[in-house]
């Protein structure tokens, strides 16, 4: 693992970071979503507070329970390499009232397995650019 819990824990049953950013996402309204925690930690260095993780990209049961009840709009910032077709999968483990929102590289700003938070500038243009309804 790139990333070591302290204490010893599903990663499934945890959002990475939510302990620190749950007044962010509240205040916010929304949610950043990112696979792997560093995702999390990138967006806290450029001011984005409202971040957690999922450590991976599928999103367990109890991940989409724990979204669901912060009351807010759930953006997925997934890596380059997670498509369309995946991310309808993961939205259909959510009820239809959830207002789910997907980032997606469609000007091909990112490289193959990048995060669009590797990248400062390229964080700020997808952020403003590049954020779209899922359902």
């Amino acid at each position: 693992n790139k990333y070591v819990y302290l204490e010893p824990c599903s990663k499934s049953k945890v959002l990475y970071g939510l302990d620190k950013t749950i007044q962010y996402i509240k205040e916010a309204g929304k949610v950043y979503v990112g696979e792997a925690e560093k995702f999390t930690m990138q967006c806290w260095s450029m001011g984005y507070r409202n971040a957690v993780s999922t450590g991976g990209k599928v999103v367990s049961s109890r991940q989409v329970d724990m979204l669901i009840r912060l009351g807010v709009d759930i953006i997925f910032c997934f890596d380059k390499d997670v498509d369309l077709d995946e991310l309808i999968i993961i939205s259909n483990k959510f009820p239809e009232n959830i207002p789910l929102y997907y980032m997606i590289d469609e000007t091909n700003l990112l490289q193959p397995h990048e995060s669009p938070t590797d990248h400062a500038d390229i964080w700020v243009k997808m952020v403003k650019n590049n954020i779209y309804r899922l359902r």
